[in-house]
């Protein structure tokens, strides 16, 4: 399932490219979606992908983790860093075709592992990153102690 907006391809794009390989019947492209969209679409999710090199924070991936999904990302994602901590996925080095194939392939012979790596995934994200967490973070900071996530 592809979700948002266009990007790199269209959504017209990607379906036609899925319909090329012969794939078309189990990919949708679903384009933009709202907030309730978004929810609705990662509680119906086993795995959420982020693949790119550089992403400032990844609030899609941690939305994910707090539905229970487990995570395909690369380390340029800042957030990916609590996918480690918590063991709730699996993490690249930068975005490679044959290595997210190889990825996406773990992941969907082992149902049961992508059923724990979103569970764990899922409480680390309740315990650690709600919005009251990262203020109690931030104040600690600003009152010049050190803190994490974990």
């Amino acid at each position: 399932m592809f979700v948002g907006p266009d990007g790199a391809h269209t959504a017209l794009e990607l379906q036609e490219l899925a319909e090329e390989l012969g794939i078309d019947r189990s990919v949708t492209v679903m384009g933009p979606v709202d907030e309730q969209g978004v929810a609705s679409v990662l509680r119906a999710s086993g795995v959420f992908v982020l693949l790119t090199d550089r992403e400032n924070f990844g609030i899609a991936l941690v939305e994910a983790m707090i539905a229970d999904c487990a995570v395909l990302a690369t380390r340029g994602v800042a957030a990916a860093e609590f996918v480690e901590q918590c063991k709730g996925g699996i993490l690249l080095e930068a975005p490679d075709l044959q290595a997210s194939a190889n990825a996406l392939k773990e992941l969907s012979d082992s149902e049961d592992e992508v059923v724990a790596m979103g569970m764990r995934a899922g409480q680390f994200a309740r315990d650690h990153l709600t919005w009251e967490e990262s203020a109690k973070r931030y104040l600690e900071v600003f009152r010049g102690g050190r803190t994490n996530a974990s």
